[in-house]
């Protein structure tokens, strides 16, 4: 049996060191005990895959239910449209005014012309046609003196008015051309044909200036006769 004695005698011989060693064991391991508990009270946003779920949701709910942005996103797509179909409404333009069309004159920008160059195409070409509606259609002697026929829509995009009796008028002629044979690509025979009109007039009275995207300007009479019986 140990006495009380020899109890206190041993515990006199616990050197300080491992009294030090001992409190702060037992003060770590207090620490990380309180520390853990409170990790688990309060866990952090960070870790928390609940707390992530929520700030996604509420992102993506806050985005797409926003009424002004899904307002400003239509505005703007039907804005798109709209100007989209403004150009091609421009583009389009009115349908030329009614005319008889008279005479032709050809320059060769690659100088085979008869008036300047060395003759190899024709530059008077005779023509003979008119405007009605929107449509135009004629027959010319062509550069290969061989006689052609046309028949397309016909288009104005810009009119300026100078004085109250003269004008000018930009537009475009496009469609169907026979006579050229082998001359142009073509299905048994029939060509297409696209060109640029600057038009001046003096009252029903004009010249158009014809630009050919082969190199070729023309020149010819106008005689309008849109509104003829009803000024």
């Amino acid at each position: 049996m140990i006495s009380f004695a020899t109890v206190r005698t041993n515990q006199a011989n616990v050197s300080p060191l491992k009294h030090l060693t001992f409190w702060a064991i037992l003060l770590s391991i207090h620490f990380l005990a309180n520390n853990a508990t409170g990790q688990e009270d309060n866990p952090s946003p960070i870790l928390d895959p609940n707390y992530i779920e929520y700030d996604i949701h509420e992102d993506e709910q806050t985005e797409t239910s926003d009424p002004n942005l899904t307002e400003s996103h239509a505005n703007g797509e039907e804005y798109a449209d709209q100007s989209e179909k403004s150009f091609w409404r421009k583009i389009w333009g009115k349908k030329a005014r009614d005319a008889v069309l008279l005479g032709m004159w050809t320059l060769h920008l690659d100088g085979t012309g008869e008036f300047f160059g060395d003759g190899r195409n024709n530059d008077e070409g005779y023509l003979i046609g008119a405007q009605y509606y929107g449509i135009t259609a004629g027959t010319f002697i062509n550069s290969h003196d061989d006689r052609a026929w046309f028949l397309g829509p016909a288009r104005e995009i810009y009119t300026h008015n100078f004085t109250e009796n003269s004008r000018m008028d930009i537009g475009y002629r496009f469609g169907l051309l026979y006579g050229y044979g082998d001359e142009l690509p073509n299905v048994g025979g029939m060509s297409v044909f696209a060109a640029g009109v600057i038009g001046f007039s003096w009252k029903r009275v004009g010249v158009d200036i014809g630009l050919i995207p082969v190199g070729i300007i023309t020149g010819s009479f106008r005689i309008d006769i849109d509104k003829l019986f009803t000024d």
